[in-house]
């Protein structure tokens, strides 16, 4: 395990996905099959875990390539985590606001 999938772990990810998602960036875009081998992950689980990838945003499925991914920019997915601090940070008095003052 290297520094980067520790670090998406941290972020969420499992240590497959992390797995995957950094030897995606290595590859830049891949089938299924050399994502698979270079993460150490089975193909048959590469594909779900790619699509779940897909879902949270750190990988995209190419248009017109059949089943080709590409992870997505690492720089957007920090936006992503911005984005969501944000609103928390904008929620925290309300969300203080329901807490009684005992519980805290």
């Amino acid at each position: 395990m290297n520094e980067y999938t520790t670090l998406l772990e941290q972020f969420g990810l499992s240590d497959k996905e992390s797995a995957l998602y950094v030897a995606l960036l290595e590859l830049g875009q891949a089938d299924v099959a050399p994502i698979a081998a270079k993460a150490g992950v089975k193909r048959s689980t590469a594909y779900v875990l790619l699509d779940t990838l897909k879902d949270k945003g750190f990988v995209s499925l190419q248009d017109g390539t059949g089943r080709q991914y590409r992870a997505e920019d690492p720089r957007k997915l920090l936006a992503y985590e911005k984005t969501k601090v944000s609103q928390l940070e904008k929620a925290l008095p309300g969300m203080l606001g329901l807490a009684s003052s005992s519980e805290l």
